[in-house]
């Protein structure tokens, strides 16, 4: 078998598969239920309002959004299946469907599949879910595309890949020009630079494999791959490096959780894990059931502000996040 080289690699990760297109029956049957909806609103405007007619315009509204969604859904993404779903944008990022040319604003909540394209700008970030718990983010100045649901393909920029509290929950790979990296563990960064690949993993592990050779990224530990060769280095799990994740977290839905459960993905989010002060404060923690939201906020922000709201002291330092009754 031939052996192929990284150009020939990133040739083939950047072809996409034919746009599906609308059918035609399709399209007229969306048409016709739309106009149906538009007249039977029409005469609803008149004065004929009662209980049959708003349920017909309803259901017929109902099926032109369905078709419509089948529509749009099969066109903007390739295929019918959902495989990621955006669920928060930093600023504008552009959104490529596959099989189009024309980049084109991306709507928060959209849903990707094969071939759609992601671009980030210099002041704009994204955070995805990719299923079982898994978030991906993008930052500034980042072009990711999803080829399949176990592949995808970075080519410029930084993408920060969290399979989740489990291990091998999901498996994903990311293509680059330098290699393929593949998960072991959790929590990891890939990110391009002029002419090398830079790795930094935050918990478990990754393997960057090429045309002949594997190697692993522990926990702890960066590497930068470039044609020279490669070299490693040491990062904690709050350094620095990890801050502008925060600032594209997907969004958490406390209503209803314990403040113990919270503590925790601040903690996975910080890369700081919480020291309890008291036994007591622990137990308190996990009684504490939380009200309200704190969507918006960056993990240190929302720690202030749900901490606020309990009769529980705490704060976040340089390496640990400090929880107690007394004062902080």
């Amino acid at each position: 078998m031939e052996k192929r080289g990284p150009d020939d690699l990133a040739a083939l990760l950047k072809k996409a598969g034919p746009r599906l297109q609308a059918d035609p029956g399709m399209q007229a049957a969306v048409q016709a239920a739309a106009r149906e909806a538009w007249l039977e609103q029409v005469a609803l405007s008149r004065g004929r309002r009662n209980r049959r007619s708003f349920l017909s315009f309803a259901a017929a509204a109902g099926a032109a959004a369905v078709a419509l969604g089948l529509w749009w859904g099969g066109a903007g993404t390739g295929t019918d299946a959902e495989l990621a779903r955006v669920v928060r944008t930093d600023s504008a990022v552009r959104y490529l469907p596959a099989g189009t040319a024309d980049w084109r604003p991306l709507p928060e909540g959209q849903v990707l599949g094969e071939g759609d394209a992601l671009r980030t700008g210099a002041e704009s970030r994204v955070a995805l879910t990719l299923g079982d718990g898994v978030t991906l983010r993008l930052d500034v100045d980042s072009e990711w595309t999803l080829r399949d649901a176990g592949h995808s393909s970075l080519t410029a920029g930084a993408v920060y890949y969290d399979g989740g509290p489990v291990p091998g929950a999901h498996d994903h790979v990311i293509e680059t020009d330098y290699g393929s990296v593949r998960h072991l563990g959790t929590q990891y960064e890939a990110r391009l630079l002029r002419d090398a690949l830079r790795l930094a993993v935050r918990e478990g592990s990754v393997a960057l494999s090429t045309n002949d050779r594997t190697v692993e990224v522990e926990a702890g530990e960066w590497m930068e791959a470039s044609n020279r060769g490669a070299r490693r280095g040491r990062v904690t799990p709050w350094d620095e490096q990890w801050a502008w994740i925060g600032g594209v977290t997907p969004p958490l839905d406390i209503e209803g959780r314990t403040l113990g459960d919270f503590l925790g993905w601040v903690a996975r989010e910080t890369g700081r894990p919480v020291v309890y002060l008291e036994p007591a404060a622990q137990r308190r923690a996990g009684e504490v059931v939380l009200r309200g939201s704190v969507v918006g906020l960056r993990p240190e922000q929302a720690l202030d502000a749900v901490l606020a709201t309990t009769d529980l002291n705490g704060s976040m330092e340089a390496t640990v996040i400090r929880v107690g009754q007394g004062a902080p």
